[in-house]
Formats: structure tokens, sequence, C-alpha cells
């Protein structure tokens, strides 16, 4: 086993996760209350105190140089990458919020990082400011996935590349570019990091605070969920803020590899892909199929009948887990929909 070569994956992946540590401190302090932030401290100096030591631990451990990680290896480095990032992720809600256990902690920590967007705080507004962003880096860090900016950084990779690559992506191996996977693995990176400050600043636009056009930029472009309010999106009851999510959510479900087509205008290979076709049409036809059984059912004028639709129905193909309105008080038939759909969406890869 090519122990130092993991090794070397392990310290890069706990030596992102510690820059998040520290942007997420200057957030906080910037953003927050400094009454509130200056408590939190302590706990984010031990969290990155932690994560420090570890990084040195695998560094020392990686600096015998070694070839390149064969496909078992790379597998290996894979799954222990997650372990550990789970593991970093988790220290600082363990270490700020008071009466967190290491369980719920690692369960915040996991949820953030696979995108889930369940969460064990019932009084999300009652957390520093600098720990809602931590909370929603981490499902944007989760969204890209930590293996794609490992390819994207580490050169030495060799052949290994294409296994870590492939197994956070979702492309297709006819998509894969085995000579030039570190490129499109940047390139990746590129569009996700595009698309996230449009994405903030679109929010921005459509009235919503900074701090707040920031946390729900990251969670709608990686399809997470994490929200700074405690009603969620419903708490703004701004109709442009949710046409403008349901447009960021369909750009984070859908395979980067076909936006990267578009981009570079060829556009006949989305246009031609079976997978981008039908996941817009199931989008768009539960979407009016719902939007007439909200309007037959509901006082709802049709415009807000089909924004509600079309929200929820997003929100719950793309497994974003989102919320404009109170579902559950929805009569059945489209309740029936709406859970087929998580089902749909969360085997659909795209």
């Amino acid at each position: 086993m090519n122990y130092p070569q993991i090794c070397r994956l392990l310290a890069a992946t706990i030596g992102v996760l510690a820059l998040g540590f520290i942007i997420s401190m200057g957030v906080g302090f910037f953003y927050g209350d400094p009454v509130q932030e200056s408590q939190a401290y302590m706990g984010w100096m031990t969290a990155l105190f932690i994560a420090v030591g570890l990084l040195a631990i695998f560094h020392a451990l990686a600096k015998k140089p070694s070839p390149a990680l064969v496909r078992r290896e790379a597998l290996c480095a894979v799954g222990l990458g997650w372990l550990v990032a789970i593991f970093i992720t988790a220290i600082p809600f363990r270490t700020i919020v008071p009466d967190c256990s290491w369980a719920n902690a690692i369960f915040e920590g996991t949820s953030g990082l696979t995108t889930t967007g369940s969460t064990v705080f019932g009084d999300v507004e009652s957390l520093p400011k600098s720990l809602l962003f931590w909370r929603s880096l981490s499902q944007w860090i989760g969204g890209i996935g930590v293996i794609v900016v490992f390819v994207a950084v580490l050169s030495s990779l060799g052949v290994s590349a294409k296994v870590l690559y492939s197994s956070e992506s979702s492309a297709k191996p006819v998509d894969m570019d085995s000579a030039r996977i570190q490129e499109t693995a940047v390139q990746v990176i590129r569009l996700y990091l595009g698309l996230s400050a449009i994405s903030i600043y679109v929010l921005w636009l459509a009235g919503m605070p900074v701090f707040d056009a920031i946390c729900h930029g990251f969670s709608a472009i990686a399809t997470a969920g994490f929200s700074t309010r405690n009603g969620g999106i419903a708490a703004f009851n701004n109709p442009a803020i949710e046409w403008a999510l349901i447009v960021i959510m369909i750009l984070g479900a859908t395979n980067f590899f076909y936006m990267l087509y578009a981009v570079r205008g060829r556009w006949y290979e989305v246009r031609n892909n079976e997978e981008f076709r039908t996941y817009i049409l199931i989008l768009g036809g539960v979407s009016l199929l719902i939007t007439w059984i909200l309007f037959e059912t509901s006082s709802w004028p049709f415009s807000e009948a089909l924004r509600h639709a079309t929200f929820q129905v997003t929100s719950f193909i793309t497994t974003t887990g989102f919320s404009s309105k109170n579902f559950a008080l929805w009569v059945g038939g489209a309740q029936t929909f709406l859970v087929l759909l998580m089902f749909v969406g969360g085997c659909s890869g795209v």
C-alpha cells in the first residue's frame, strides 16, 4: 500500500478544510455579533489547532517520495479522505456549540459534506455567523467534491487521477479524457466558482442580505439545503428570491460536463443528451401538474401556485431540500408526486 501518497492526499484534505476554518472566522468577525463571535473564537482556535496538528502528522508521513497510486490505493484514499474530511468538518460544531455531542457534530458535518441538508440544530439563527457560514461552506466544498480538488492541485497523481476524479464525478467514462483529466478538473472547478459567484450576486440583487446570499448561494449551487433562517426560504417571503433559487438549483443539479460543452459552444451535446432532456421534461411536467392541483385546491392565484409548485418540484428533484411553503399542508396528490421526485432525483446522477 502506498501510504506516503495516501497521507499526502489526506494532508491536502485537511489543509483545504483548515483554510475554510480561517475564512469562516473572518466572515464571522465581519458580519457577526462581536460578543458572540468572541465567545466562539476559542472554539475555532481549538478546531484549528486539532486540524493543523493532524495536517502536520500526515505531512510528515508523506515526505518520502512515492510513485503514483494504483486503482486499489486510489479508492482507499477516497474512502479515507471522506472519513477524515467528515471528522475535521465536525470539530467546530463540537467545540463551539454548547452541549453539542460528537454524534451530533459528526451528523452535521456529514450532512454538510454529503450535501444532504439535514440538521440537528432546531434554532440555527442562534448560532454564530461564523458557524453558519461554515455550515454552508462545508456543503459548497462537498458539492464540488474534495477529491476533484485533489486532482486539480496535485499534479503527481499520475494514472490514479482518473480513478479519483471518476469517484467524485457523475461523468460517464466516454466523457473522461485520461490525458487531460487534471485540466478538466480545473475547468470544472472554475465553472463551479463562476456559478457560485453569479448565484450570490443574483440572490443579492433579488433582495437577500449579503451574508444570507453567500450562504444560500453556496447551498443552492451545491444542491444542499442548509439555511441561515429557521423558516428556510419561506422566511424571506420574496418571489424574486424563489425564482432565482429555482434557476440556481437547476444549474447545480445539471451535469457540469454538459455545462462545459455549452460554454465551449457545443450546444448539440446538451440538446441531444437524453439524460438532460428527461431531467427537464420531468421537472417541467410535474411542476405544471402540481400547479394545476394547487390552483384547484387552494385560494392562490395561478402565478403563486406556479411559483410554489415549481420551487418545491425543483427542490425535490435536485435533492436540495429548500422549502418556500409548508408542503405538508398540500393535498395528498401533490405530496405524492413530491415524494416520488425525491427518489427520481436521488438516483439520477445528473
